[in-house]
């Protein structure tokens, strides 16, 4: 199929959004489908964005620069595209409405929170009442929240698709030895945990800790608060590049996940209890021993005891606990690991998701264009 992905997303940037788009496009292109990734025009000076973002270009980028009059512009472009592709995909609310409704075009739109905006709420509203949409949710507490507000999903067509990774061209690498070494990879928004981890590697001078991720000025803020040794601060760095780092220096990756999380530019954007981490993925991928907090959302994915260890997320001594149980147990450390990945390679690749998200689509087509 001819796949249009429409997104908001600016490109190249540091925004996890960017990362989950143009993953998804690779490997909706490496299913077999043509495909276009709509998005905006970022001001990091970029030259290759498929080498920024760790991916092959075997999709196509269609970017509009940011600007005067750019919703007109991009409302325009959205249309104008859309009329060439068999199939839209996107997490862009209006995007997905004006081609749903005005082009009659078969729509996947993607469920990543709760709208904020009133506006938006009521698109989604009008776009349960299509038959051509198939609504897309990263978790399955994100969807009986939808279902609740909006019980006219019950009887929709609706999926339950987590977040995913790429497959490791590498394998498996064995742990450091003793006193292993923990890490983080992710951003410092509210809600994340980076202060939890900073108490545990204040407890836990012996250890190393490795965290990836952050602007300059919250690093040096966070550094003041705790200028210990045992932290290396890596900065924001490249997704290949911070692959790099988690396979080599980490053998117990962390996951401080808290109940309540905000995002968006403002940050006023709770996804806490509906949160589908990449980085658990990415974690899960290179077999990487995880300790998470203990929340709802997270036990979809994950077992405690099987395939990572569970610590209350606002329990410093439950943390240090279970990282001491996993420098202490080494058939406990293998097995979890080895559980983690196997459930990625058997659940939570990129390829497996878009596959799971697009199947049946075709045969629909089909038959919509049957002669009567």
């Amino acid at each position: 199929m001819k796949i249009l992905y429409i997104s908001a997303s600016i490109l190249p940037s540091q925004y996890a959004n960017s990362v989950h788009v143009m993953k998804m496009s690779q490997a909706l292109a490496r299913n077999g489908h043509q495909v276009t990734l709509f998005g905006i025009q970022g001001s990091i000076e970029e030259e290759d964005k498929y080498e920024y973002y760790n991916v092959d270009p075997v999709f196509d980028l269609k970017l509009i620069r940011p600007g005067r009059l750019a919703i007109l512009r991009k409302m325009k472009a959205i249309l104008d595209l859309s009329r060439e592709y068999d199939l839209i995909y996107t997490r862009y609310t209006i995007a997905a409405f004006l081609v749903s409704y005005l082009l009659g075009r078969q729509v996947i739109y993607e469920y990543h929170g709760i709208m904020e905006s009133v506006i938006n709420r009521w698109l989604e509203q009008l776009l349960s009442r299509k038959k051509n949409v198939r609504h897309v949710f990263i978790t399955e507490s994100l969807r009986k929240a939808y279902e609740q507000m909006n019980p006219t999903l019950n009887d929709k067509d609706c999926l339950v698709l987590a977040d995913c990774a790429d497959q490791p061209e590498l394998p498996m690498r064995a742990s450091h030895g003793k006193p292993m070494t923990c890490g983080y990879i992710g951003s410092f928004q509210k809600g994340k945990g980076v202060e939890l981890i900073l108490e545990i590697a204040a407890a836990c001078r012996e250890m190393q800790f490795h965290i990836v991720g952050g602007k300059k000025e919250e690093i040096e803020a966070f550094q003041e608060q705790y200028p210990g040794e045992n932290i290396i601060w890596h900065g924001f760095v490249r997704q290949k590049e911070a692959m790099k780092i988690l396979y080599d220096d980490i053998d117990i990756a962390l996951l401080p996940n808290q109940r309540n999380m905000m995002v968006g530019k403002k940050g006023m954007t709770d996804i806490g209890a509906y949160t589908s981490p990449m980085k658990l993925f990415e974690y899960m991928s290179y077999g990487k021993a995880i300790v998470a907090s203990r929340l709802p959302v997270l036990q979809e994915v994950i077992c405690d005891g099987r395939n990572a260890l569970l610590a209350d997320c606002g329990d410093v001594q439950e943390w240090i606990t279970a990282i001491g149980r996993l420098q202490q147990d080494e058939t406990l450390f293998e097995t979890i690991r080895m559980h983690a990945y196997e459930d990625f390679i058997r659940k939570y690749t990129w390829e497996s998701r878009a596959q799971r998200a697009v199947e049946g689509l075709l045969e629909i087509r089909k038959k919509r264009r049957k002669p009567r």
